[in-house]
C-alpha cells in the first residue's frame, strides 16, 4: 500500500561553493535518485571538461623545443 500523502523520502541538491544547496529534486524512489544524482554530477564534470577547455585554448603555446636549435 503506497501512502499518497508521504513526502519524498529521498532528494539531490545542486550545490555552488560548497555550502550554498538550491534546486532540489525529490523522489520516493532510491533508485530514480541515484539516477538523478549520477547525471547531476556528469552534467557538473562535463562543464568542468569544458571550462578547462577554453582555459587551455587561451594561454599561449611553449614553442616546440625541438625547433628551437
Amino acid at each position: 500500500m503506497e501512502n499518497w500523502t508521504a513526502p519524498p523520502m529521498y532528494v539531490t541538491w545542486a550545490c555552488k561553493g560548497g555550502d550554498n544547496y538550491y534546486w532540489g529534486h525529490y523522489f520516493s524512489d532510491l533508485l530514480e535518485a541515484k539516477k538523478d544524482l549520477l547525471g547531476r554530477a556528469n552534467e557538473e564534470l562535463e562543464y568542468q571538461m569544458e571550462r578547462r577547455a577554453r582555459a587551455s585554448e587561451r594561454q599561449p603555446k611553449e614553442p616546440d623545443k625541438e625547433c628551437e636549435r
